[in-house]
């Protein structure tokens, strides 16, 4: 058949099948990795996918695939779906990381209790790249906020919070204040 880097070069078909255990996918500087992956790797025709499970900090990922689409072109991409399971201090900090998140609003938040999220991510990679596009929801279930913006801690916050590059916004979240008596907020931030 030839050397690989002729057959990438000269767009000759290449296929590779492979499941591949207990590695790391460090697939985009300044995310943080996915560690012990363990799952399914496919290579046809200049497109990579990985699919399968790992950790990430101290969270369960449940669920990523990560494609990369065209290696070889002018203008590849990098599309990420996941699904992460774990405590929401983790959560908050795996966006912190990524830069979704500036410094005050990262140093301002403390957040703790269970969480469920759900990430997108659309990146550019090669010469041409641009700007990383997020996308997501966090499901939160008896969470609990404090920050020194607020006169007292939030309790018991339950409900969806979705957020994309811009803003952060939630119609039903549900929470206390102080122990008192339960009552719904709407959050749409920028």
């Amino acid at each position: 058949l030839g050397h690989l880097d002729e057959m990438l070069t000269q767009n000759i078909p290449l296929e590779v099948e492979a499941d591949v255990q207990k590695i790391q996918l460090d697939y985009f500087h300044p995310w943080p990795k996915v560690e012990n992956f363990s799952g399914h790797l496919s290579y046809h025709n200049q497109n990579l996918r990985v699919k399968g499970r790992g950790s990430i900090q101290n969270s369960e990922v449940e669920m990523v695939t990560a494609d990369i689409s065209d290696i070889l072109g002018q203008e590849p991409g990098l599309k990420i779906e996941s699904v992460v399971k774990g405590e929401l201090s983790d959560g908050w900090n795996t966006i912190y990381q990524g830069k979704l998140l500036d410094e005050q609003w990262h140093s301002d938040l403390l957040m703790n209790g269970p969480m469920l999220l759900h990430l997108g991510l659309e990146i550019p990679l090669g010469e041409k790249s641009g700007h990383l596009k997020a996308k997501g929801k966090v499901s939160v279930e008896q969470a609990t906020l404090t920050s020194p913006l607020f006169s007292a801690p939030h309790h018991h916050i339950s409900g969806l919070v979705e957020f994309d590059d811009d803003h952060i916004y939630a119609d039903h979240l549900k929470l206390r204040i102080d122990g008192k008596d339960e009552f719904k907020a709407k959050l749409n931030a920028s």
